[in-house]
């Protein structure tokens, strides 16, 4: 494991503790790795006092389509990020803001510290991905299915962290008072922030506004690939969004909010009911960490039951696709479903 701190503000006095924690938590994800017969990884731990400007500076220019990296999430706003290494025998890299370190704060230590045991979840999710052997070919795929795969491999793998990151939280302490403490969960740390941005990302991004975006490209508002890739973007921000407040709600031993709390809202009936919960009982069956055969028996439960729910979401918007013979897709677009009495766009 290497430290970088070139960019961050951290005191010289803290960054002791940061790197002793983080040689803590990547022995023992190692050790879990070990367990599923799994050789280990190298880490890059990088602290920065801005990681988008760190992230673009490290990332190979044709990552996530060109486009400019940003911390603005529909749930919040991203903190650290993991970029697996391109070549074999590459360390990951596990770029942080430095803003939970530098001053001596408790709150910010805790969830600076399970901010580190989520990223490294993400490692060992990966590590094991590599290890099973499992890719599937992408020949042959439609522009929505190699969509649809991304969105539910981030949706799993970001559910899959965060319970590797309540691991770790509950080895690290108790929450409570005096007699009444019970072990450091998720929902100690976040407790409903990401369920009410959950209900926030329902209302105000995806019902109405998937349905408008779909109608904005029928009216000839706007063109075919703006409207597609909007939507590609916005249904990924909406599953990572689930994910994180449905992992947080188990650690409180709460229901599902798709299935509980938001199941009357119009974009949970209409859209999202049918691919969130096929995706929460898959990972729900499988340990974040878990043997390179089971990884790709999920993987491959995954991307045929989970991508063909999604591609079913979006051909309740109208969006369909069929492939050309020369290999590219055409995107078909009709009329996206809604609520009868749901009023006008301009009303």
């Amino acid at each position: 494991m290497t430290f970088e701190t070139g960019s961050s503000v951290i005191p010289a006095e803290l960054l002791p503790r940061f790197e002793f924690l983080c040689k803590e938590l990547h022995t023992a994800t190692i050790l879990l790795l070990r367990r599923s017969r799994v050789r280990g990884f190298s880490l890059r731990m990088i602290l920065t006092h801005d990681l988008a400007a760190e992230i673009e500076r490290l990332r190979p220019s044709s990552a996530e389509n060109g486009s400019v990296f940003t911390t603005e999430r529909l749930s919040g706003t991203v903190v650290a990020k993991t970029l697996c290494p391109r070549e074999q025998g590459e360390p990951y890299s596990v770029v942080m803001s430095d803003a939970p370190w530098v001053e001596e704060d408790g709150e910010a230590f805790t969830n600076g510290i399970a901010t580190v045991a989520h990223e490294l979840g993400h490692c060992a999710i990966e590590t094991v991905r590599r290890a099973s052997g499992s890719a599937l070919s992408e020949d042959g795929l439609t522009t929505g299915e190699l969509a649809a795969r991304e969105i539910v491999r981030a949706a799993l793998d970001e559910y899959r962290a965060d319970v590797y990151e309540d691991l770790f939280l509950q080895a690290m302490g108790d929450a409570g008072e005096g007699g009444e403490t019970e072990p450091l969960r998720l929902h100690h740390l976040y407790g409903r922030r990401f369920t009410e941005s959950l209900g926030e990302v329902l209302s105000d991004e995806v019902y109405p506004g998937w349905p408008d975006r779909v109608q904005a490209f029928t009216d000839r508002e706007v063109p075919l690939d703006e409207m597609w890739t909007g939507l590609v973007r916005s249904s990924w921000d909406v599953f990572v969004t689930m994910a994180h407040a449905a992992s947080i709600a188990s650690t409180a031993e709460g229901p599902d909010q798709i299935a509980g709390e938001f199941a009357s809202h119009p974009a949970v009936m209409l859209y999202l009911r049918e691919p969130w919960l096929c995706l929460l009982a898959i990972a729900r069956v499988f340990r974040p960490v878990c043997s390179v055969s089971a990884h790709a028996k999920m993987q491959a439960r995954a991307y045929s039951v989970g991508v063909g729910a999604v591609l079913g979401m979006w051909s309740k918007l109208g969006v369909s696709f069929a492939p050309n013979d020369d290999g590219s897709t055409c995107i078909g677009v009709a009329e996206p479903l809604r609520f009868p009495d749901c009023p006008e766009r301009d009303a």
